[in-house]
């Protein structure tokens, strides 16, 4: 393949290098400065870091560019250097804020936190009963993760960690354990608050957000993940939060307005259909659906306490 050439599938030497070549390689294999340049302004190439660049990937998520970066910059970080915090979140498939990607995350108990253009190097002890090994690489374990990211994050979002940790099978008295192991820790208040509220029936960051928005707004707390039977006991419908007491269902909907994610051959006229059926077959369980999306799980957003607070007070 002519590596000056824009287009097509990425040289072989960058899906053997952990889909990271430097610039010192690629001239090394022939292309000039200018080709490098070309490349770049066609897409071709991604800038990762400086002197540091991947091939363009259509299916190259925040997440996979964040692990592009770990990749980039592990050489430059000492021996005994963890991935920790929203690094080690990506490498355990954790969510973890698009915003805490633009950095990889590191602990070392031997050094002062410090926060560099590609680097957030935290300070804290390490034992080994925390670290583990993720894709090959140093991490702290899934436990130490949900609980750093506890005690670090925003309410809502330290909750959509731990929610999605507990529905993986981590056990809550796990999560309170690692609290207490460093139980001197700043900020261990928050990840207690984080952990109590969890609930191992979130399917998603979602539906973790807008349980703490109910409970900022006052509403009560729903039923997760409510099915219905028809007269034959099978189920045929399924709630991401259910008042029973109101007859009341809601619905979160992350990518599309009506339902899920598109699955292959599907229209999102098909889905708004299939739901609007939806919607009539919970009718027949006297149950009237409520739908929100992200855009309404804003804590100091009106319109999201309103849309929240109408479950209740229009059943």
């Amino acid at each position: 393949m002519d590596n000056r050439r824009s287009g097509g599938r990425a040289p072989a030497y960058f899906r053997s290098n952990g889909g990271v070549v430097r610039y010192g390689e690629l001239l090394e294999r022939g292309l000039t400065a200018a080709d490098v340049r070309r490349l770049v302004r066609s897409g071709d190439l991604i800038p990762i870091r400086r002197g540091c660049y991947a091939w363009r990937r259509d299916d190259l998520t925040p997440e996979a560019r964040h692990l592009l970066l770990l990749e980039a910059t592990r050489p430059t970080l000492g021996v005994g250097t963890v991935f920790t915090h929203g690094s080690a979140a990506v490498l355990h498939d954790l969510p973890v804020r698009i915003t805490d990607l633009t950095r990889v995350h590191i602990t070392r108990p031997d050094t002062s936190g410090r926060i560099t253009k590609n680097v957030w190097r935290h300070s804290a002890p390490l034992p080994d009963s925390a670290v583990t090994e993720a894709s090959g690489v140093p991490v702290t374990t899934i436990e130490r993760t949900v609980v750093d990211l506890a005690r670090w994050l925003p309410f809502a979002d330290a909750v959509a960690v731990v929610d999605a940790a507990l529905h993986r099978g981590v056990e809550r008295a796990a999560l309170e354990a690692e609290i207490e192991l460093a139980r001197r820790r700043r900020f261990n208040e928050r990840a207690r608050r984080a952990v109590a509220f969890g609930d191992a029936r979130a399917e998603s960051p979602g539906e973790s957000r807008s349980r703490v928005l109910m409970a900022v707004v006052g509403l009560p707390m729903p039923q997760l993940q409510r099915e219905f039977r028809d007269h034959n006991g099978e189920v045929d419908a399924r709630v991401d939060f259910d008042w029973e007491e109101y007859g009341v269902s809601g619905e979160f909907d992350g990518e599309v307005k009506y339902g899920r994610l598109l699955a292959p051959g599907e229209t999102v006229d098909k889905v708004v259909v299939f739901e609007k059926q939806r919607e009539e077959l919970l009718k027949t369980h006297g149950r009237w659906t409520v739908r929100w999306v992200n855009a309404n799980l804003s804590n100091t957003s009106r319109r999201s306490q309103e849309t929240l607070t109408f479950c209740v007070k229009f059943p």
